[in-house]
């Protein structure tokens, strides 16, 4: 079937213009208190490290890559009780280690009969990014609508976790302190081990 351009204009012309319809008269507004908790119940409660993290390597391949080309783009992603994505204002702090180490990097040499698997991070081994996204421009552009998350980009990796990275060893953990609407703030966590960079 072939349609003229009269008839495609015809059917544009139904699809806009048209004016909004008219507000239920029978609804009654909602006072201050009630919106704030109708609204609540959008706030995000949950945080994930979304698949699409991922490690981006220099010249060189990942092992021999050096350390302003090699970096971690970390996507978050916020939700709601629903289980669906939303955006919230907060700081987030990403560390980037070595898996299997524990401490932040600082701490004293482990003792002989220490376990392997309660070794402590060596320097190098652990890395922490902040990004502020508490106001909203910062928080908007940091914001992916596509995969409806936060996008952060860790660079300058350390030896230590370009290996790791080369090994499958590495592993994001991050932390958001979102703000609520009554003005408190909620600490949300995740984590997740990346696969071995190619």
């Amino acid at each position: 079937m072939v349609m003229g351009w009269a008839g495609l204009a015809g059917i544009l012309g139904g699809c806009s213009g048209s004016a909004p319809a008219p507000v239920d008269e029978g609804e009654a507004p909602l006072t201050a208190d009630d919106a704030t908790l109708r609204l609540a119940e959008l706030e995000p409660v949950e945080m994930r490290v979304h698949a699409l993290t991922r490690v981006e390597r220099g010249g060189g391949g990942m092992a021999g890559a050096s350390a302003a080309g090699a970096r971690v783009l970390v996507h978050l992603e916020l939700l709601d009780q629903f289980g669906q994505g939303v955006k919230g204002l907060g700081r987030v702090v990403i560390e980037l280690r070595v898996r299997g180490l524990v401490g932040s990097g600082t701490e004293a040499p482990p003792t002989t009969d220490t376990p392997p698997e309660e070794q402590p991070a060596r320097a190098g081994a652990v890395q922490r990014y902040v990004r502020d996204l508490s106001e909203p421009k910062p928080n908007a552009d940091a914001f992916d609508w596509v995969t409806r998350c936060y996008v952060v980009p860790c660079g300058d990796l350390s030896p230590e976790l370009r290996e790791a990275a080369a090994r499958g060893e590495l592993e994001v953990r991050a932390t958001m302190s979102v703000l609520r609407l009554d003005g408190t703030r909620r600490a949300l966590s995740a984590s997740a081990a990346l696969p071995a960079a190619r």
